[in-house]
């Protein structure tokens, strides 16, 4: 537990303190929101839509959490040779992922209270339920952040895959936003569970009726938790570049 304590610490400071993923988790999401997008939000006619903007800011937030602070972070550490470090100086893998994925959940804390707090203070739809809306969302979506390790067990040069992960970051985003049907294939995409998670919670939290399907989604929980455990036991700590 100290173990973990001490690497939790010492990602947090140094995460804090870039101030590249600050920008990224808020300012970026913030000016979009309150710039480019501020037509959307004048012309909202009920706070259901004014809502269901905001929270669509949590799903990318979220995501981009888990993808460039978890998986890609991850697969970094790797590249440099010390990931088998750390895991040899711990006595086993589990000490210092732990470590990152704590981090990087209370980063995404961070991110998704302030960015809800400026931008519904500003179109005057700040509730203390938004907030904690948000924060159980994050809470909940927890066994994608398990799973987004398996981005670090992909056996590409980490230079190539942030390249590829961060393509893909914008078509699976608007592709969930624009697909809000039960399809199957919709639960293999995270944007898509996270967006239904973040309904779910502000229908029992605020009251707002939304369409979802709870055993698909549920299940996908479940398939990617599994799945992440799983790599998270057999993937390579040794760098690709370097043994």
């Amino acid at each position: 537990m100290r173990q973990v304590l001490a690497f939790y610490l010492l990602y947090l400071k140094m995460l804090l303190a870039e101030k590249i993923a600050l920008i990224w988790s808020v300012i970026f999401p913030v000016v979009i929101a309150l710039v480019f997008q501020r037509g959307f939000l004048n012309d909202a006619t009920d706070e259901k839509e004014i809502v269901q903007y905001i929270s669509s800011f949590w799903v990318f937030i979220i995501i981009s959490t888990y993808i460039n602070g978890i998986g890609l972070q991850i697969a970094r550490i790797r590249e440099y040779g010390l990931l088998k470090t750390y895991v040899m100086i711990t006595g086993n893998r589990y000490t210092f992922l732990t470590a990152i994925l704590l981090t990087q959940i209370s980063f995404g804390a961070i991110s998704l209270l302030l960015f809800t707090s400026i931008v519904s203070i500003y179109y005057r739809a700040f509730s203390f339920n938004l907030l904690l809306s948000s924060l159980i969302v994050l809470l909940v979506s927890f066994p994608l952040a398990i799973a987004s390790v398996s981005i670090a067990a992909i056996p590409i040069k980490f230079n190539n895959l942030s390249t590829i992960m961060n393509i893909l970051v914008y078509p699976l985003f608007f592709l969930s936003l624009n697909s809000r049907s039960s399809n199957l294939l919709n639960y293999v995409n995270p944007y898509y569970i996270i967006h239904e998670i973040t309904e779910i919670v502000i229908n029992l939290l605020m009251g707002i009726d939304y369409t979802y399907n709870f055993y698909l989604l549920l299940l996908s929980i479940l398939l990617y938790l599994v799945v992440g455990l799983f790599i998270i036991k057999r993937f390579n700590l040794l760098s690709l570049t370097s043994r």
